[in-house]
């Protein structure tokens, strides 16, 4: 009986020992998850904006923002715009990234940032034009020989035409 008391006693002890270093052991383990959770944070940024139309100054709401790694033009994230036409992406990794806003009808937005860790990139408002509008401005229009070819142009000219 007296052996049964001491290898009872002797097991609680060894059991208090296991839970003391268990508990250190748990406690280190919370509190290192903690800190390397922070410091996860610390190394992410945020992309931040709001896209308009140029033409009415108008916000441009479900407007499709890519975020795309520019050394090989792999999509990272990508969300839409609010009601509003604002936007924002977080949980990006440092470095050069390709932005590219796209919305029906509106000639694509493109843009490369340089993200910096645990900082916002604010692009502020990012003006979207109509494809109609862009064109407009593109076309090129000839008056005095009814051709527009330059090379055309050219060679008339030195021909003496």
């Amino acid at each position: 009986m007296w052996n049964l008391r001491k290898n009872v006693s002797n097991c609680l002890t060894v059991y208090i020992q296991i839970m003391k270093k268990l508990t250190k052991l748990s406690l280190f383990l919370i509190i290192f998850s903690i800190a390397i959770g922070l410091s996860a944070q610390d190394r992410t940024s945020s992309l931040k904006g709001s896209v308009i139309d140029t033409l009415n100054k108008v916000p441009l709401s479900n407007a499709v923002i890519l975020v795309l790694r520019k050394k090989d033009s792999v999509m990272v994230k990508f969300t839409r715009s609010d009601k509003a036409g604002g936007f924002e992406i977080k949980n990006l990794s440092a470095g050069q990234h390709i932005v590219l806003v796209s919305y029906p009808n509106y000639a694509d937005y493109t843009d490369i940032v340089d993200l910096e860790n645990g900082k916002i990139h604010e692009l502020g408002k990012v003006p979207v034009i109509t494809k109609a509008r862009l064109l407009e401005e593109v076309i090129v229009k000839c008056k005095a020989t009814g051709k527009c070819d330059p090379y055309e142009r050219r060679y008339h000219r030195i021909q003496g035409r």
